[in-house]
């Protein structure tokens, strides 16, 4: 019997998705294949959501993927784990600020969002 590994990824990958930030940013986008300095990013930002370290501070080059996982995975990801919670992006230009925003929104509204349960509220709508 062959087992259809494209069958097995689409029906694991959501469950992981809710426990795991990288397997969360593999369901959200087919396409992210994360380097090791990547994967080690999401371990930290994982250790950060569970309360193991209180404070992170990232300093990468520029086009490394640190905003792509840290400024729109991540909190899609953080709220979907903690729907009673806010979070607030910014950055050092409004431009960056109201990207992400609505990055984070789209993940949020998009229909392979893992976490049915994180709803926008529907008197939002800025992303800024």
């Amino acid at each position: 019997m062959a087992v259809d590994r494209a069958a097995v990824q689409r029906a694991v990958l959501p469950i992981l998705a809710r426990e795991e930030l990288l397997a969360f940013a593999m369901l959200m986008d087919s396409r992210f294949l994360p380097a090791p300095h990547v994967q080690a990013l999401m371990e930290h930002l994982e250790a950060l959501e569970r309360r193991d370290i209180q404070k992170l501070m990232v300093f990468e080059p520029p086009r490394v993927g640190k905003s792509y996982v840290v400024s729109e995975r991540f909190p899609a990801w953080y709220l979907g784990r903690h729907p009673e919670h806010s979070v607030i992006v910014s950055s050092h230009s409004a431009r960056l600020a109201e990207r992400a925003s609505r990055r984070i929104r789209s993940l949020l509204q998009s229909s392979d969002y893992p976490f049915p349960e994180a709803q926008i509220d529907s008197h939002l709508k800025a992303a800024d």
